[in-house]
């Protein structure tokens, strides 16, 4: 509000509002109006002031009642939050438990497995290395040790007994084969030493001397089997013609029989031969086969 008696700006030049109107004749004091000028800034920076602080203020009242809706809020979502973890995190909980207890069963499992495998590789290996040893490894028919455990003397230490039959204990014999295919051959001596070298005379038999000596003949042939084929000679629709089944073979078309397969086999899987030496060795018997013919 205005003083009494002032008037506002713009009343007249020079006049200021809120100071005293100056009296009919007075002359106008530069200080006085250097003093209007102070106190007419200072007036609008306080009404500037209190227009800042009425924005402050209601500025200060909204973020105030923004506060006081999110502390609500966040003491809405804690509660919901307890609610829910109350109720959820013992299920959850069960549920975590399976899953690991699930997860330690399969590892478990995972473990014996790999165990076995490992077990498995290790007797391979072990396979294997016994294999190079068979095929590669050195051979000799020398006795170790130099000379016999027997020959050693009693300042040799423990004496180990020595392979095969004791010296003293009874002999079985030689073995029996009595199924063994026995081929007759008789030799003759020279005509001249059936004969007496001093008059001439010729010898008269009188025994037969005996021996058995064990062979094995070894020969590839080939069966050219000829099966007779028969027609028939009446009109009957169901006659036909009668022929005999071919041999069986291993694969059909091959010309080899199932007695070279299992020759084979038995060479290579039995005898741990390299295929390209049986293969060779068939060669010698007449038969040549390429090793890729039998892989």
């Amino acid at each position: 509000m205005l003083a009494r008696g002032a008037k506002a700006v713009g009343e007249g030049p020079g006049k200021v509002a809120g100071w005293p109107a100056r009296r009919p004749g007075e002359a106008e004091c530069a200080g006085c109006m250097r003093r209007a000028a102070e106190w007419a800034a200072a007036r609008e920076e306080s009404r500037q002031l209190r227009q800042a602080e009425s924005g402050a203020r209601g500025e200060a009242s909204y973020w105030r009642a923004m506060w006081r809706r999110a502390r609500e809020r966040a003491r809405a979502a804690q509660a919901e939050l307890e609610r829910v973890r109350g109720e959820a995190v013992p299920a959850r909980v069960a549920e975590l438990e399976r899953e690991l207890e699930r997860k330690q069963r399969r590892i478990e499992r995972q473990a014996r497995e790999l165990e076995a495998k490992q077990q498995e590789v290790e007797r391979l290996r072990s396979y294997n290395r016994k294999l190079k040893k068979m095929q590669f490894g050195r051979k000799s028919e020398r006795k170790r040790g130099g000379r016999r455990a027997s020959e050693r003397g009693a300042g040799g230490g423990k004496q180990r007994k020595a392979r095969g039959r004791q010296k003293g204990s009874p002999s079985h014999g030689r073995t029996p084969r009595e199924g063994m295919e026995v081929r007759e051959e008789v030799l003759e001596p020279p005509a001249e030493k059936c004969r007496c070298p001093r008059c001439g005379r010729r010898y008269g038999r009188h025994a037969t001397a005996i021996s058995e000596v064990h062979e094995i003949e070894v020969q590839a042939h080939t069966r050219r089997i000829k099966r007779p084929r028969w027609r028939a000679r009446c009109e009957c629709p169901e006659a036909g013609e009668a022929v005999a089944d071919a041999p069986p073979r291993l694969f059909p078309g091959t010309p080899y029989g199932i007695t070279v397969w299992a020759w084979f086999l038995v060479q290579v899987y039995a005898h741990y031969r390299p295929q390209r030496a049986a293969a060779q060795e068939l060669g010698t018997f007449g038969l040549r086969i390429a090793a890729g013919t039998l892989v």
